[in-house]
């Protein structure tokens, strides 16, 4: 499989051999909600930190361990703990067909902009590692138990294989790979409305990126590009040659094996 746009970690297995007829184009594509209507808007693990205290010795008052849990709406959330500012964020990847759950947390020393500071970033797609890392910090992962979804971490890490009404979307759009790169557009519009299908949901298709939120922990840079090229090459070569329109001219000239020197003639070096 020969890949068209952008950089991912994956890009490094192509050493080991492409097939030249399987083409992969990252276009960067804008979902709105309406696409994300179709393939899901999917949220990733849904994890709290508690900070690991003792309780106080007064009695008779409701007392509850300092925590923070991901945002319901996919926002960072932020908390101090243990003199620590942590900001969580919630990851969703769909990758050919398969839904992969995660958390990206940043912590910075508390006072240093909290949410709007840089700091270290830590990214999950395990809960185990979560579960250990949380341990050497002074706190405990688990789940944040809303409403319908598990409160089991480990599940809230699984992966899940989407089922044919979302993968019957896909194929129709074309879409490999799909996650929240960017912030949803804000609309001041009532729900299903035109005006709010139209807006940009934050969600991008065939983008790259996956490198910096630690994909590569969830799937390894070989089974990752094994998996793109049989999604590539099988699933959505059935749904013909026409579905996504390419504009780029680059992009037309390397789907077919081509630069822009191919018809023309190289230029004389002059001694």
């Amino acid at each position: 499989m020969r890949i068209v746009g952008g950089k991912d970690y994956y890009d490094s297995a192509s050493a080991y051999g492409i097939d030249p007829g399987i083409v992969f184009v990252r276009d960067n594509r804008v979902l709105t909600q309406r696409d994300m209507s179709g393939i899901g808007s999917w949220s990733g693990a849904d994890v709290t930190l508690v900070e690991e205290t003792e309780k106080p010795a007064k009695a008779g008052h409701y007392w509850r361990a300092p925590s923070v849990s991901t945002s319901q709406t996919g926002w960072p959330a932020n908390r101090t703990l243990k003199d620590h500012d942590y900001v969580l964020t919630s990851r969703a990847v769909v990758f050919c067909g398969k839904l992969y759950r995660g958390v990206t947390i940043r912590v910075t020393k508390a006072g240093y902009g909290g949410s709007y500071a840089a700091g270290e970033e830590f990214h999950f797609w395990h809960a185990a590692k979560l579960i250990k890392w949380a341990e050497e910090r002074g706190l405990r992962a688990e789940a944040a138990y809303r409403y319908n979804r598990d409160s089991d971490l480990e599940i809230q890490f699984a992966t899940i294989s989407l089922g044919e009404k979302y993968l019957s979307q896909l194929i129709e759009q074309g879409i490999s790979i799909a996650w929240k790169k960017e912030r949803e557009e804000h609309v001041n519009a009532a729900y299903n409305t035109e005006a709010y299908l139209s807006k940009d949901s934050g969600w991008r298709a065939d983008t790259d990126g996956l490198k910096d939120i630690g994909f590569q922990s969830a799937l390894d840079p070989v089974t990752a590009f094994q998996e793109l090229a049989m999604w590539v090459g099988g699933t959505l070569s059935s749904r013909g040659p026409n579905t996504v329109e390419i504009v780029d001219d680059e992009v037309k000239l390397a789907k077919h094996g081509m630069d822009k020197t191919s018809f023309r003639r190289p230029k004389e070096k002059y001694r």
